[in-house]
């Protein structure tokens, strides 16, 4: 679980508003992110507990004449090929410098 939502199948017409007024009766909102063309957005609580109430009153209700799939939304991270790479770079270059600094 995260405290963060991703609410699909959203009708072309939902606005931030209604998604804030409809959500914010769980807890206090960080972010209501709508994403028109792709009739998705994402709604970000403050606490996790808050998350998981508004997915669970309001996964399968209707908001402006849809049926909402609401869900927890997926945490992005670097593919696995990239990120050890990335990171064996960054701490090599750390590392050259702070050795420099203070070999001398």
């Amino acid at each position: 679980a995260t405290r963060h939502l991703w609410i699909g199948n959203l009708s072309l017409d939902t606005t931030e508003e209604d998604l804030t007024e409809r959500f914010s009766q769980y807890g206090q909102l960080d972010r209501v992110e709508i994403y028109k063309g792709k009739r998705y957005a994402f709604v970000d609580f403050r606490l996790l507990t808050c998350a998981i109430s508004a997915r669970d009153a309001t996964d399968g209700k209707v908001l402006r004449g849809s049926v909402m799939h609401v869900n927890f939304a997926r945490v992005r991270s670097m593919a696995p090929c990239t990120q050890a790479p990335l990171l064996q770079l960054d701490c090599s270059r750390w590392l050259t410098q702070h050795n420099t600094r203070h070999t001398t």
